[in-house]
């Protein structure tokens, strides 16, 4: 069953990781959510940093993956963290690995929230949905 929980119009999302099904599914679910959310995907730490200084609006919301080669997550976010003009752009690190000292850095760096991948299709749904409502609701 579709849900449709708002108009997410003006919501610009950047997704990056290097896993092709990943990205793919990360995909699917938004299209689900909304058609209308702004999708950049990007396949690693580098094309993040490379391109954030020329995307056209900031994004709402990047969701990185933690390990991808080159630049992982904790470099991009330190990165973006490094930064005051991507002060307002709420990070969410993804992993199937959420160990103690993970979930540390991540807050340390500043991050949004530290996520464990879903391993459904409707608890990746789920997810995105309820980053999105946070991100909305402040």
């Amino acid at each position: 069953m579709s849900q449709h929980f708002k108009n997410y119009t003006n919501v610009k999302i950047v997704y990056v990781d290097d896993d092709v099904d990943d990205r793919f599914l990360f995909t699917e679910v938004l299209r689900e959510i909304d058609p209308d959310i702004a999708l950049h995907t990007l396949t690693n730490g580098q094309e993040l940093i490379n391109e954030l200084d020329n995307i056209a609006e900031q994004p709402t919301l990047i969701f990185l993956d933690v390990n991808m080669p080159g630049y992982n997550g904790f470099e991009c976010l330190s990165y973006i963290r490094g930064k005051r003009i991507y002060d307002d752009i709420n990070v969410y690190l993804l992993s199937t690995s959420a160990t103690e000292k993970n979930v540390e850095t991540a807050q340390n760096l500043g991050a949004n929230g530290y996520l464990n991948k879903p391993t459904s299709y409707g608890d990746l749904k789920t997810l995105i949905c309820n980053c999105i409502e946070s991100v909305l609701s402040t």
